[in-house]
């Protein structure tokens, strides 16, 4: 489809037609480094210098849960799912 190999993929030069989206969890870094068409291969550039040699559509959020803590709030993960685990099992002792 875009004409790289896996783990080449390169956000440059993709053919006409294919929608290029930007992750906003790379802007927390100072830095990023995208393939440069292979997998030996990248660059370093800003996330504002990504955006920019880019012919991206913008900035989307795919990475979820990569948000950095926040100074006096603590993130507890949702263990919803593990009480749906031994509802059916009053009679086990642990």
């Amino acid at each position: 489809m875009t004409g790289f190999k896996p783990r080449g993929v390169c956000p440059f030069g993709v053919p006409s037609g294919i929608p290029v989206w930007l992750d906003v969890s790379m802007k927390r870094f100072e830095y990023v480094h995208p393939a440069g068409g292979n997998e030996f291969t990248s660059v370093k550039l800003s996330p504002d210098e990504l955006e920019k040699a880019t012919d991206s559509i913008g900035w989307c959020d795919v990475c979820k849960g990569w948000e950095e803590p926040v100074e006096g709030i603590i993130r507890i993960p949702d263990l919803s799912y593990l009480v749906s685990l031994f509802e059916d099992h009053e009679d086990r002792k642990c």
